[in-house]
């Protein structure tokens, strides 16, 4: 199982984080066979934050790191790419991942936002997408085979993560 994540350069909020990794430990739990691997675009802010939580639930971790240098995180990973440009690296985590988790920076939908883009791409890809919203609501969406078209959303009420709570 390859979980994608993509988040806010300025970083998770105390209840996003808290959400990520709940959402980490629980899909870790329920999601798959097989070792899971964690793939993040090694930006500062949430990637780094996001790629420790998944590191100490077990995760292997592989970066694909941005063409900017001034914005890789620090995190070492046990996979890294050679770096891409942004736009390039984050259709790579939309396609090759399912789920894809997404802390952004916002509550809505934003255009010129690598988060939000990435999300995009992943409702192209026919993904399952958890966006971790600032407060730390966990929105769960499924898209159907028909591209683009949203078919279940589900909130983290209906998701229940809090009965696994370690």
């Amino acid at each position: 199982m390859n979980v994608g994540f993509t988040g806010t350069q300025k970083g998770m909020t105390g209840d996003q984080a808290a959400s990520v990794a709940r959402l980490i430990r629980h899909l870790k739990k329920f999601g798959g066979s097989g070792d899971p691997e964690f793939w993040h675009g090694n930006c500062v802010g949430a990637d780094t934050q996001a790629a420790e939580l998944a590191s100490l639930a077990g995760y292997s971790t592989r970066a694909w790191p941005g063409d900017n240098p001034e914005k890789q995180g620090t995190f070492i990973s046990l996979y890294t790419h050679e770096p891409e440009e942004n736009l390039k690296r984050n259709r790579i985590i939309a396609a090759s991942c399912d789920p894809v988790i997404a802390a952004p920076k916002e509550a809505t939908m934003l255009q010129r936002s690598g988060t939000w883009a990435t999300v995009r791409y992943a409702r192209q890809n026919m993904k399952t997408i958890y966006i971790v919203r600032p407060n730390g609501q966990i929105d769960k969406e499924h898209v159907a085979r028909i591209p683009g078209r949203l078919v279940e959303w589900v909130l983290d009420e209906d998701i229940n993560l809090k009965r696994d709570r370690f």
